[in-house]
């Protein structure tokens, strides 16, 4: 099962496929998220990773909340701002975000997650810190978008 064709989420429309290479070389572990769409320079980016493990509905804040705790654990200089668990469309998305700094800047990130077929989408965002006040809004307003595809039985 892939999340392409089975989740709908609008995001600007100069947003395109990141090309392999950048992939590579921004993901560098061959576990990257399947979906990943970016500006016309990479700078900004927004992934989906469907992940396995089972998640229901009613635990997907104890996802975020378990996420969070790996993030923090991993890396101790991230600073945390919001968590909430948004309904939308009648699914439970949990998110975090936080700041984190990379080779020569500091990066905002957005995670999110929410339950598919019963199974685990991760999504994420992020964009150079100094954009941080100008994207927040626009993560909120496209993670408000998710749409899932309902099954249809012939």
């Amino acid at each position: 099962m892939r999340v392409a064709g089975k989740l709908k989420i609008y995001i600007p429309k100069d947003f395109q496929d990141m090309p392999l290479e950048a992939r590579k070389f921004k993901y560098p572990s061959e576990n990257r998220p399947e979906i990943i769409k970016c500006n016309e320079d990479g700078s900004i980016a927004v992934t989906f990773k469907l992940i396995e493990s089972i998640l229901t509905e009613e635990y997907v804040e104890q996802l975020r909340d378990m996420m969070k705790a790996i993030n923090k654990r991993l890396n101790p200089a991230n600073i945390y701002f919001d968590e909430e668990i948004l309904e939308v469309d009648r699914k439970n998305i949990g998110y975090f975000d936080f700041k984190s700094s990379a080779i020569d800047d500091f990066l905002y990130n957005y995670m999110f997650f929410l339950s598919l077929e019963g199974k685990t989408v991760i999504g994420t965002f992020s964009c150079i810190f100094r954009d941080y006040a100008e994207w927040k809004d626009i993560i909120m307003q496209m993670v408000n978008t998710i749409r899932i595809k309902k099954v249809e039985n012939n």
